[in-house]
């Protein structure tokens, strides 16, 4: 049996708008997490959004995550240990291929490499 394996660049497959919900929005750094990873078809890989303030303080966010359904297939999304801790919106596959969500942090806060999910 011929195993194939698939080498993506999660950087490069995954788009990220990310809205920051300040009357001034400065510019934010999401990271997927890990950027590049080699497996083999049908294993399954954790992948993390991360988020760096660039020491902005960011109170709400809302993330529209696009990736290519021909290599990757969503199989749990989970918020436990994010830096949000209000969702008006939780991380949710909206259709294949898209993953939305709203969060937010109460007071706001400075974010130096905090999960998003």
């Amino acid at each position: 049996m011929h195993t194939r394996f698939f080498l993506f660049s999660l950087a490069g497959a995954i788009f990220v708008i990310f809205g920051l919900a300040l009357p001034q929005a400065n510019a934010a750094v999401l990271s997927v997490i890990p950027e590049q990873k080699s497996v083999a078809a049908g294993e399954t890989v954790i992948v993390e959004l991360r988020l760096n303030s660039e020491r902005e303080v960011v109170n709400a966010a809302e993330v529209d995550v696009l990736y290519p359904t021909a290599n990757l297939e969503i199989v749990e999304l989970s918020r436990g240990g994010s830096v949000f801790t209000l969702w008006p919106e939780e991380p949710l596959e909206r259709t294949p291929g898209h993953i939305t969500l709203m969060g937010g942090i109460p007071n706001g806060s400075v974010v130096e490499d905090g999960l998003v999910f």
